[in-house]
């Protein structure tokens, strides 16, 4: 007995339904760079260029005169970390908390406060309250 005219649809629209997955998969593969709403594109990271730059704790609440040590975690586009990576701190607020070159936060004044982290183009976050002793 042939099939039935709803099996030979179904089947059609699974194929149907395959191919234009395939073709939405392949039609992102040209070019690899990220536009970045200047004009201009840049390529993404190779295996060997930092991707991520991932900053622990992420958030945190210290007393104005404590003292938190950050650290900047360098990983390439799948995850493995990257050792030796020179890594640039800065504070959004100096006024509210300071950072050393090494990832040593110092609780200046009340408030809240990002705290970044720069390596090869990346950029990771901490977000910091501080709290009045």
């Amino acid at each position: 007995m042939p099939p039935s005219p709803n099996l030979c649809h179904a089947r059609f629209m699974l194929r149907h339904r395959l191919l234009l997955a395939s073709a939405m998969l392949f039609a992102g593969c040209g070019s690899d760079a990220v536009p970045t709403g200047g004009g201009r594109s840049v390529a993404p990271p190779t295996s060997s260029q930092v991707a991520i730059v991932r900053v622990t704790p992420l958030t945190a609440v210290i007393t104005v005169g404590d003292t938190l040590p950050l650290r900047a975690a360098t990983l390439d586009a799948a995850g493995t970390e990257f050792l030796g990576r020179v890594v640039t701190w800065s504070s959004e607020s100096a006024a509210i908390a300071t950072v050393s070159s090494s990832g040593l936060v110092r609780a200046i004044a009340p408030g809240a406060v990002r705290i970044s982290a720069l390596s090869e183009g990346r950029t990771g976050l901490a977000s910091l309250t501080i709290l009045a002793r």
